[in-house]
């Protein structure tokens, strides 16, 4: 592909529904997973019911649509080879899954391009950046970054999406053909604009949550996760977050995934091993950090209260609870536990009881003992 500088950033998912309000007491608090994860079930095979139901129907209308062109296409190039004919087939047909896809969510896309939706993110990201005890000149940076970060839709991603016309061009986009999978991103384009993209298969469910607060929530995470990734492959370096990083290694690194590469560090340099399979992570949990202190930014401009601040994190984070670990994402006890759970806002906020807390919490800043 000629698109040499796209960075996929992992995808951050997210739950589409609202759910009741819990009691007063925080079920966040109480049982992460089980308030998260477990109360989610039916609402999340719902969900990707619905997801399978419109992809069918895309495909459906795609290949009636993409069937003529690709008939006259074999008829033009009778004489081309047998593999210059598949791709061209290729590409038709995942124009016309395109088109379809599009259409379906037309109008939905506004929830993340809304200029007012925008600015309200981009100035929770600043908030959260002023709060952080990073250093005035790296602050201004940060600042700078987020600005500059274009939040776009499917068919603004597609027409700006360098791609060629190979084979594997035509199969690697990151929302796939249809637009359906279930992926955001960040990424750099070959202009050097920095990007994010939620995919249309995230969007799609909007539908069902016709609230357009509840709507906007539900991905509130998702944005500012990739907006985050931003600050940290701007930098390339784990400098300045150093001291979460080594929070993290000395308190958590042995619950990470570890890959073959990482197990041959950790073989011959023990004593640098935490650090060593903490980085591997790095980048997934500094985007968590920085999700998880926009989440807590607005629900305290709000005004939530704890129930409304239990659902707006349970809405937010639901989608995340199949994910095992990789050697790149955490899993999702750990996302959970420990990266949402044992965050010092969101802690703060739902009135948590930490007295049976032995570990610290981890900060940009470093440890905070709850």
């Amino acid at each position: 592909m000629k698109l040499k500088t796209l960075i996929l950033a992992g995808a951050v998912s997210l739950s589409l529904f609202s759910l009741n309000a819990f009691s007063i007491e925080s079920e966040v608090c109480l049982n992460p997973i089980k308030a998260i994860c477990n109360d989610t079930k039916v609402q999340r095979a719902i969900r990707e019911k619905h997801i399978r139901d419109i992809q069918n129907e895309i495909d459906l209308k795609a290949t009636k649509n993409a069937a003529p062109r690709i008939a006259k296409m074999k008829k033009d190039l009778k004489k081309k080879s047998f593999i210059r004919i598949g791709i061209e087939a290729v590409k038709i047909k995942n124009q016309e899954v395109m088109k379809a896809s599009i259409a379906k969510v037309a109008g939905i896309e506004n929830v993340i391009t809304d200029l007012t939706n925008i600015l309200m993110i981009k100035n929770y990201m600043r908030q959260a950046i002023d709060e952080s005890g990073f250093n005035q000149a790296t602050r201004m940076k940060f600042k700078k970054i987020i600005d500059s970060v274009q939040i776009g839709n499917f068919s603004d991603f597609l027409e700006k999406y360098d791609s060629d016309d190979s084979l594997l061009a035509q199969i690697a986009n990151p929302c796939d053909s249809s637009g359906m999978v279930a992926n955001a991103f960040a990424t750099t384009l070959k202009n050097q604009e920095k990007y994010v993209l939620i995919c249309p298969g995230f969007l799609i469910t909007l539908s069902q949550t016709p609230n357009k607060r509840d709507q906007l929530n539900t991905i509130l995470h998702t944005i500012a996760h990739e907006l985050g990734h931003h600050l940290y492959i701007s930098l390339d370096e784990d400098d300045l977050y150093r001291p979460y990083l080594s929070c993290l290694s000395r308190n958590y690194s042995q619950s990470l995934t570890r890959s073959q590469r990482d197990q041959t560090f950790c073989n011959k340099n023990p004593s640098e091993c935490g650090m060593k399979v903490t980085e591997s992570h790095a980048k997934e949990m500094i985007a968590d950090q920085w999700g998880i202190k926009v989440l807590a930014i607005h629900a305290r401009t709000e005004g939530y209260s704890i129930s409304q601040a239990d659902s707006l994190l349970v809405n937010s984070w639901a989608n995340i609870c199949d994910g095992r670990g990789t050697a790149v994402h955490p899993s999702t006890a750990f996302r959970v536990n420990v990266l949402l759970r044992l965050n010092p806002e969101i802690s703060d906020y739902l009135s948590c009881n930490n007295s049976k807390i032995k570990k610290a919490a981890c900060s940009f800043e470093g440890e905070d003992r709850l």
